[in-house]
């Protein structure tokens, strides 16, 4: 009986490891490419291999999705699992996690099968993302450095994602703002603590609820983004206030006091921010 026992296991052990070993990765994965090309046909995937792993899922080597424009999203690996129950249900979950940017993803996709738009959920969390490091940023990540961190709920249907509904909480930490136009004419650039950010979507709007940073200029803001392709060209609606910390004001000795009123510099300074995410334009209120 101990050597059946023996046997079974040295066969099952040895089948695992010849499959792993022999598994045609870069055939799988060119099959996986050509299955998502056929249903997202709007988007680009590459991959360098695809393997399997344990518990029962697969790895896939340098992946990415690209549109027309540039790439959206990047990673080192990125695993996948199904949810078996899920399968039962006709409404299939996945489960992945990923190494990108520095950072850490981890989340899951609900695809509803039985209906012919495919409709599509979304919900994933992410940490430790290096925003520099993010290409799709384009010229964005060049002027906000720092560590980002949030979640995100999103719906919408296969064929017209960008006409999908969710929303979003958003972190960063610890990096620093260059200026398009120096603020009042003083400040170019300034080192921030955090901001943090609650913002809905829909209608391919985001509206931020509520936006609050900290560190050498500290500021309250609300408004939109209408979102186009690329997304630097988004348009900005972005009210607010603003105002120099009490440190940062010491710190470097600017004459704000000369040309600003005592009140406004406690209580902040109205501003309105236009332009597109490549090319913002912030103007002081009356």
């Amino acid at each position: 009986m101990k050597k059946v026992i023996g046997y079974s296991l040295f066969t099952i052990i040895t089948g695992i490891f010849f499959l792993y070993y022999y598994f045609p990765a870069k055939t799988a994965a060119n099959l996986l490419k050509y299955q998502l090309r056929k249903y997202i046909p709007d988007l680009v995937f590459n991959m360098d291999s695809l393997m399997p792993v344990f518990p029962p899922g697969i790895e896939i080597k340098k992946f990415a999705v690209n549109d027309k424009n540039n790439t959206i999203f990047e990673s080192k690996f990125l695993r996948v699992k199904p949810d078996f129950i899920s399968i039962l249900k006709a409404k299939p979950e996945i489960i992945f996690s990923s190494r990108a940017y520095s950072g850490d993803l981890k989340g899951d996709i609900t695809v509803g099968i039985k209906s012919k738009d495919y409709p599509i959920d979304i919900n994933f969390k992410w940490r430790n993302i290096m925003l520099t490091e993010i290409s799709a940023l384009n010229e964005f990540s060049k002027r906000i450095t720092g560590l980002c961190a949030g979640n995100l709920k999103f719906k919408g249907l296969r064929s017209n994602l960008i006409d999908g509904t969710g929303n979003i909480e958003i972190k960063l930490s610890d990096g620093k703002i260059i200026l398009e136009q120096s603020l009042l004419n003083l400040i170019k650039e300034f080192q921030y603590k955090s901001f943090e950010a609650v913002a809905n979507y829909k209608e391919k709007t985001i509206t931020i609820e509520q936006g609050t940073l900290n560190g050498d200029i500290e500021a309250k803001l609300s408004g939109k983004i209408n979102i186009r392709t690329p997304f630097e060209y988004s348009i900005l609606d972005i009210t607010g206030k603003i105002r120099p910390s009490a440190s940062f004001q010491k710190e470097k000795n600017l004459p704000f006091g000369s040309f600003l009123k005592p009140e406004m510099l406690k209580k902040g300074i109205p501003i309105n921010i236009k332009g597109t995410i490549s090319r913002p334009s912030m103007k002081l209120m009356p």
